[in-house]
């Protein structure tokens, strides 16, 4: 990732500042070659720190973190060890060789900590610190050169040199500054945020309705139930088999309906999720200031909100008519005794709350 050191705020109008100040310009630099150049110990490769990883300069001018240091030194105090008794009775220091250009130097753990500390790294590493880091995203084309322009007619971020090769204003390319993007397409962005969010909001509304509903055909269930149970209770000895057939009507009628509420609210969960899905990548694509992104995305989500769901109805959700109640009918319970084979249905009525009004029937007949 390469790293931009930017100028700080200017100073209020009524404070003076220096030419030099406003002659400066931003300094670009890749990151991780920078620090690994001069922030990272050659032997361990570990980056340097205040703390413990302190750089310390040898008499050669070569930095080293002082741990790495110091192991060296105890490694050569346990190689002594191996000579002869005359050599494991001389005590510190030992020899350490530079591993940049093998010089060699008699050091002591103590006096490892003595050694000059490396300010030029210490500085380097607080200016890292101080300075603020940008993502700069570098033309694939061009070598090193930021894509700083938004070309809208093709949809792609553009570098300095695109703008005068392949995407020439005369030639009908319309090319902005990447802020001037930003500002122009971030509003379009947030409109479109808020459309997703509205419709996020009328499938959640419609998801209500028909739970609601699917609780209130489990209670029309109950009712039905009811209704046989005390009309057979009279002719419990004659019609026990036709009792069940009934039954076996209702749990039909009652799943017919919570069928069709099922398949409303699968159109409404695969609807919903791609919404939402929708939305994080739009939110993503504004957080990260991909123009790009944003555009195609914007108007992914503009042809998808346009293109109604198959099976949906486009009406308010209070429109859906989907009050469905049932009742058993026990008329001319003498005469149907007679007539048993052919006796029971079920009938559904549904109250369609709409401006014109009115109610829907539906007769459903065992076989």
């Amino acid at each position: 990732m390469a790293m931009k050191r930017k100028e700080a705020p200017s100073p209020p109008p009524t404070l003076r500042h220096s030419s030099l100040h406003s002659s400066r310009h931003s300094l670009v630099l890749d990151e991780e070659t920078f620090e690994e150049a001069f922030l990272r110990c050659a032997i361990c490769r570990d980056r340097y720190e205040s703390a413990e990883k302190v750089p310390k300069l040898l008499p050669c001018h070569h930095t080293f973190c002082l741990p790495c240091l110091t192991q060296m030194v105890r490694t050569e105090g346990e190689h002594r060890q191996s000579y002869s008794p005359l050599f494991r009775q001389l005590q510190n220091p030992v020899t350490i060789h530079c591993p940049s250009c093998r010089s060699g130097f008699l050091a002591t753990e103590e006096n490892l900590k003595q050694l000059a500390t490396d300010y030029r790294v210490v500085q380097l590493m607080d200016f890292l610190k101080r300075t603020n880091r940008f993502k700069v995203n570098l033309c694939s084309k061009h070598h090193l050169q930021a894509l700083n322009f938004f070309c809208e007619t093709c949809i792609v971020p553009v570098c300095r040199d695109c703008t005068v090769i392949d995407h020439k204003e005369y030639k009908g390319h319309i090319v902005m500054d990447m802020e001037e993007a930003l500002k122009k397409y971030v509003p379009t962005i947030d409109t479109t945020i808020d459309a997703l969010e509205h419709e996020v909001a009328t499938m959640q509304d419609r998801r209500l309705i028909l739970e609601n509903a699917t609780k209130e055909l489990e209670e029309s269930r109950h009712t039905l139930f009811l209704n046989v149970e005390q009309s057979f209770a009279t002719l419990r000895t004659c019609m026990e088999e036709r009792e069940k057939e009934i039954l076996e009507l209702c749990d039909l009628v009652v799943d017919k309906e919570k069928e069709k509420i099922a398949d409303k609210l699968n159109l409404i969960s695969e609807r919903e999720d791609k919404l939402l899905a929708k939305g994080k990548h739009l939110r993503e694509s504004k957080g990260a200031d991909d123009v790009e992104q944003m555009f195609r995305g914007q108007q992914d989500v503009r042809k998808f909100l346009s293109t109604p769901t198959v099976g949906l109805s486009s009406r308010d959700p209070a429109e859906e008519g989907l009050q469905t109640t049932f009742k058993f009918h026990n008329l001319e319970l003498n005469n149907i005794i007679l007539r048993l084979n052919n006796f029971g249905d079920i009938t559904a009525k549904t109250e369609v709350n709409s401006r014109r009004g009115g109610t829907r029937g539906e007769r459903f007949k065992s076989v």
